[in-house]
């Protein structure tokens, strides 16, 4: 049987998982049966449509790509336009998988479309696939439904290359830190949803009783987010900010220099690639309790925080570097391979035709 899998988005930049995912999920399974990538556009939308010889499955990531916009009016007008569309193709037997990656829209600011889309979208969607074990179970419980699934996202292990060969002091030295500070690492875009003015204070607090700590906040930030964290930062000599992409090929490189990488994130937070990227690299990471944390087993392979207080008592414990073993640290997300994620999301696709 051939399947043809639409994707919304059809990429993101910058983001290597909707590369990794359909790269290893396209192709001939061990039965036969084909799934092809088509590029899907809004205009050609009607245009998809199902044969006996062919399915065809509109993948929805990330489901402010249907209605977002900073302008409300747009935001419902793309919302009863597409929603439409999307109806119209379900009668006409085009299945939807919508993979839920938030529990609500990073800094969208129409909080009450959002959750309206998000309402839709769980009536609209065929499947409905939850990279967090816990939420997963929490939310079949919660809406009595089968069409939730669970599948673990995939891990980072080499995609961006081997490990730094380079030792943590001279990565340190070279990049102007000082070898006996723990580096603590914020890696990735920064976004106000990463709550990077509360994990600063948080920080201080703790450098100011005397603990060596040193925070590396470094990726692309947007113009109207810039100054803020830049003030943010000004005159804390514990933090160093690179507001600025940080390239593939230099990500197994900072990683080898930090201690810990670490995270506050708000509460739309569910999944997170900085997370599972960071332990495919063999880097500790310590980070709030939210969803996400469920790969982090604590004193394993980093540390849980549920609050201000449980943090500073895991900052102000560190009497020197990092001594979590990198090799250990990648053990614990080496089964959720892409082969895997793969080998279950084309379970997911054939399955939507027989529900």
């Amino acid at each position: 049987m051939k399947y043809n899998i639409y994707s919304i988005p059809n990429e993101v930049r910058g983001l290597e998982y909707l590369n990794l995912l359909y790269k290893n999920t396209m192709g001939q399974d061990e039965h036969g049966n084909i799934f092809e990538l088509k590029k899907f556009a809004w205009y050609k939308a009607l245009f998809i449509f199902n044969t006996n010889s062919k399915k065809n499955i509109i993948h929805i990531h990330w489901e402010t790509n249907i209605y977002g916009s900073r302008f409300f009016l747009l935001s419902l007008f793309r919302m009863l336009d597409r929603f439409t569309l999307l109806l119209i193709l379900k009668i006409k037997q085009v299945k939807i998988v919508w993979t839920m990656h938030n529990l609500e829209a990073h800094d969208y600011k129409h909080v009450w479309v959002d959750r309206l889309g998000k309402w839709i979208m769980w009536k609209l969607a065929d499947k409905v696939i939850i990279q967090e074990q816990k939420i997963a179970e929490a939310k079949k419980l919660e809406k009595g439904s089968q069409k939730i699934v669970w599948i673990p996202q995939g891990n980072y292990i080499d995609v961006y290359g081997s490990l730094c060969a380079k030792g943590q002091k001279e990565l340190k030295r070279q990049n102007g830190f000082l070898e006996n500070d723990i580096l603590l690492l914020a890696l990735g875009s920064i976004r106000p949803y990463k709550e990077l003015p509360t994990l600063i204070d948080q920080i201080e607090k703790v450098v100011n009783k005397g603990v060596k700590l040193h925070l590396l906040i470094a990726g692309k930030v947007s113009s109207d987010y810039k100054k803020i964290i830049e003030n943010k930062v000004s005159g804390k000599s514990f933090v160093t900010l690179r507001p600025e992409f940080v390239p593939d090929e230099k990500i197994p490189e900072i990683l080898a220099m930090a201690d810990y990488t670490i995270y506050y994130y708000g509460e739309s937070s569910l999944s997170s690639a900085a997370m599972i990227m960071s332990l495919s690299y063999g880097t500790p990471v310590i980070t709030r309790n939210i969803p996400a944390s469920e790969m982090v087993v604590h004193g394993k392979n980093g540390y849980v925080y549920k609050d201000n207080g449980e943090l500073a008592g895991i900052l102000q414990s560190f009497k020197s570097k990092s001594y979590f073993k990198p090799e250990e640290v990648i053990a614990t997300i080496s089964t959720q391979s892409w082969n895997r994620v793969a080998s279950e999301l084309r379970v997911i696709y054939i399955e939507t035709y027989k529900s």
